[in-house]
């Protein structure tokens, strides 16, 4: 520690206090501080926060340093719907409500609005729920690691069954709450691993974190070789590269094509081909795709169209049918955003080196996989 200048850092800024990391679950009334960070003494200033929570399935105890570093600057980003709601009664019957309500009103309303606005209330409601299931889930965890951290003080300084059975009670609560919590966490770190005895959900959390911060575009080369490192450049780049690529060129097709064989279809199978989408093929090209996928920008996920899609199905093929009649879907429906994810193994500062990756809705791909269908 002396030779690379390295500091116990809690006890830095804890002289004096007694804590324990561990308490033995064979020989009760033993406990000690195995855990601990060693940092450089040169940013000991940066630590603004050392503390302790429960291990829960563990007989150590977890150590969070906080270090006061620059931040990434992020936008915003969008809202997109936590599929562990579609198990939760009350919001299922909530959602089931603002159906119905829209059931019976609006009526005079063209198909395409209609439904547009009903995504409109259901993404409005479904946030409002998400943000006071989240303040409940919150609270409920903050005051069980209270309740654990105090019984856990209990038992190092006076052994008792009474309280060894709380704390067990206790830390159940916790993993039960946990496990749910980790359900999103897990998908949105892309992390495919867990074991049962190491279900932290503050390392995944902090590896979605991670894996937003590698998606970062954090400098492009120029053409003229200058490497530009600031938001507002990077973003106009970013633009001129693929309004450059995608920009259409004016060229004479008709030697291509003349020496292409011409084909046509049967008139039954023109026919077949033409024509609304019926709420059964509607149905099957929702079937076809994957759970779990990133959504639209409405937030709405594959899950939750499976999920309502006795009630909002017909809703839905009634818009895209309407957008065949007048020859176009609404702006909203066949809005996207637009990502760009690196290439793995090559150099991040070249933008032919990124993947634009275009996030649909799920109403849109629906009509666009049974038209294909």
């Amino acid at each position: 520690m002396t030779v690379h200048n390295l500091i116990d850092i809690w006890r830095e800024k804890n002289p004096f206090s007694k804590r324990f990391t561990w308490s033995s679950n064979i020989t009760p009334g033993i406990h000690c501080r195995l855990d601990f960070y060693l940092v450089s003494r040169s940013i000991e200033h940066s630590a603004t926060d050392i503390s302790f929570s429960p291990g829960i399935q563990s007989d150590h105890s977890f150590i969070y340093l906080t270090l006061n570093v620059a931040s990434t600057k992020r936008g915003p980003g969008y809202w997109r719907l936590n599929n562990s709601l579609l198990r939760d009664s009350s919001y299922t019957d909530l959602i089931n409500s603002v159906i119905q309500s829209e059931t019976d009103h609006h009526t005079s309303m063209d198909p395409c609005s209609r439904w547009v606005f009903l995504k409109f209330k259901l993404r409005e409601v479904s946030i409002k729920y998400s943000k006071e299931k989240a303040r409940e889930r919150r609270l409920k965890e903050k005051v069980l690691l209270l309740k654990i951290s105090n019984l856990e003080q209990q038992l190092f300084l006076t052994e008792s069954a009474e309280t060894r059975s709380l704390l067990t009670a206790a830390q159940n609560d916790l993993i039960s709450y946990l496990d749910y919590k980790l359900q999103g966490t897990i998908i949105r770190s892309r992390a495919r691993w867990v074991e049962d005895g190491d279900k932290n959900s503050k390392y995944f959390l902090n590896l979605e974190k991670r894996n937003k911060i590698n998606n970062k575009i954090s400098n492009l080369l120029k053409p003229n070789g200058d490497i530009v490192d600031d938001e507002e450049t990077i973003l106009q780049e970013i633009r001129n590269f693929y309004y450059s690529l995608y920009t259409s060129i004016k060229t004479s097709p008709d030697p291509f094509l003349h020496d292409l064989p011409h084909t046509s279809l049967e008139m039954e199978d023109s026919t077949q081909c033409e024509g609304e989408l019926t709420l059964n093929e509607s149905f099957m090209s929702l079937n076809s795709m994957k759970n779990d996928k990133s959504p639209g920008s409405d937030g709405l996920s594959v899950n939750f169209y499976k999920h309502f899609w006795p009630l909002i199905g017909q809703f839905v093929v009634d818009s895209l049918n309407h957008g065949y009649r007048r020859g176009f879907l609404s702006p909203e429906q066949s809005r996207s955003i637009i990502t760009l994810i690196s290439k793995p193994g090559k150099d991040s500062t070249l933008l032919q080196n990124y993947l634009p990756i275009s996030l649909l809705h799920v109403d849109y791909k629906i009509g666009a996989k049974a038209i294909c269908q």
